[in-house]
């Protein structure tokens, strides 16, 4: 992304209220991307198969489909393009299915513009470059596995979730350190927010907390990259 200028980044925005459409529009393309429309899920895919999408800011309650549906659409086209990040008022879903359904992200309306900006960005950088480690190190809480129970984790397209026996409830939200094993012998370290937290078992699983991904260190970057793109699996953030 810092190589290519904004107004090569195609990005789409969709929402059913004409008037929201066209501020967020405005908003966007005096950021200076490349900026596309469409009031509903249909017409938004067809702009996805006919014009270099390369990010999706969609409403999620929308007339006779939804951005759920839209986000399914896109992602039995293509598991890893373009992006998607739900702008919405309301939801039906809780955040840890949106981000197992392949959301990279949600932000509730009013939303702070920069903060959506900003997500772009990181979005649309590849893995190796958006989890480089800060230089200086940021200062963070350390989620220590053995104080909550670790039972093994499952890795997304840009974190994992982590099945626990107890819920680090003073860290949802925030951006920890973290260090797992996730193969004998291997560990996967680095710094990630926390996105949400299951507290009691439901449909997808036991106790847990899904979180994504801000930073990988350099002994298991490389390694953990290598296996995503492998895999590609659908989910961001799986929640089971």
């Amino acid at each position: 992304v810092a190589q290519s200028p904004l107004k090569e980044i195609h990005i789409l925005i969709v929402d059913d209220d004409s008037d929201v459409l066209l501020t967020l529009c405005e908003l966007f393309a005096t950021f200076g991307f490349t900026v596309h429309t469409a009031g509903d899920v249909f017409s938004a895919y067809r702009e996805v198969e006919t014009k270099p999408i390369r990010l999706v800011l969609s409403d999620i309650r929308m007339p006779n489909s939804n951005g759920v549906d839209l986000l399914r659409m896109i992602r039995v086209r293509n598991v890893d393009e373009p992006k998607l990040l739900f702008v919405s008022g309301f939801s039906d879903y809780g955040l840890d299915e949106l981000y197992a359904f392949g959301a990279e992200g949600y932000f509730a309306k009013p939303f702070n513009s920069q903060s959506v900006r900003n997500a772009i960005r990181l979005t649309l950088l590849r893995r190796g470059e958006r989890w480089k480690p800060a230089i200086p190190a940021k200062k963070l809480p350390t989620l220590d596995v053995k104080d909550y129970g670790y039972d093994g984790i499952r890795l997304g397209r840009g974190g994992f979730y982590v099945a626990l026996t107890r819920i680090p409830g003073e860290f949802v939200n925030k951006e920890v350190r973290f260090s797992f094993e996730d193969h004998p012998g291997k560990t996967l370290t680095g710094a990630g927010i926390i996105r949400w937290a299951r507290t009691a078992p439901d449909q997808y699983g036991g106790i847990g907390v899904g979180i994504e991904i801000t930073e990988l260190s350099e002994e298991c970057r490389d390694r953990v990259i290598r296996e995503i793109e492998i895999d590609l699996p659908t989910a961001y953030i799986p929640n089971q």
